[in-house]
């Protein structure tokens, strides 16, 4: 007798009664073994139900777990942003106009983070490198508002984890807004070139700016310093 699952036109399987002697098999016979697989339809319903709620719990309790991370993760950061708008700023207006930008980065990089259930199996949350440069770099493109783009984002796929994001889009707010205050955003003809290579486990970036003002000398200092990751301006 064919097993359906309640409600379900596909059967699931097949239920087989095999006897150990020969006899005659009735219609009570076929009752019986009807409302049997009926029985055991109903009974893997169940089952099925009762693995789904337990798989929904086991992923509710996971991400409430990663969300307390992230909100930990997020106060910790915030007070580093507070310290270091502060230090670079000297009027109010200066410091909440800097802290707003960072924080409008970091929302960024946090939308842009998801998580993939692909084939049943949960993957951490991630987000497509390119993607996330033109979330980040939309605020300061002329094409935001109808114009030509003056920022050309390329290079190979690469999926960016919670960290890396968040990092990389506060270190990009922070070219961006270099490039609007004396780079090649300050007029109206200079444009960015943005592209990276993999080499193995290394991810090289590079950030060129063209078209902008004359730059008489170096920078007095510099912001960055060098890890697994390099960067070239």
């Amino acid at each position: 007798v064919p097993l359906h699952l309640k409600g379900g036109d596909v059967p699931i399987g097949t239920l087989w009664m095999v006897s150990d002697t020969y006899g005659h098999f009735d219609g009570g016979d076929a009752r019986a073994l009807t409302e049997l697989a009926s029985f055991v339809g109903t009974a893997l319903r169940i089952l099925r139900t009762e693995e789904r709620l337990q798989a929904a719990l086991a992923e509710q309790e996971l991400l409430a777990a990663e969300l307390e991370h992230r909100v930990k993760n997020l106060f910790s950061l915030t007070e580093n942003m507070i310290r270091m708008s502060r230090a670079g700023a000297s009027t109010a207006d200066e410091l909440a106009q800097a802290l707003t930008g960072r924080l409008y980065a970091l929302v960024g990089a946090h939308g842009l983070m998801r998580r993939n259930f692909a084939g049943g199996k949960q993957t951490p949350p991630r987000s497509d490198l390119a993607e996330l440069l033109h979330a980040i770099v939309l605020p300061h493109d002329t094409a935001a508002g109808g114009g030509a783009s003056r920022f050309r984002i390329h290079g190979p796929v690469v999926g960016c984890g919670d960290r890396a994001a968040t990092a990389l889009a506060l270190a990009f707010h922070e070219l961006a807004t270099n490039a609007v205050k004396y780079g090649a955003l300050h007029n109206d003809s200079g444009h960015v070139d943005i592209g990276w290579q993999v080499a193995g486990e290394t991810l090289r970036l590079r950030w060129q700016e063209q078209g902008g003002p004359r730059i008489g000398a170096s920078p007095a200092a510099s912001m960055w310093a060098t890890s697994s990751t390099t960067s070239s301006t």
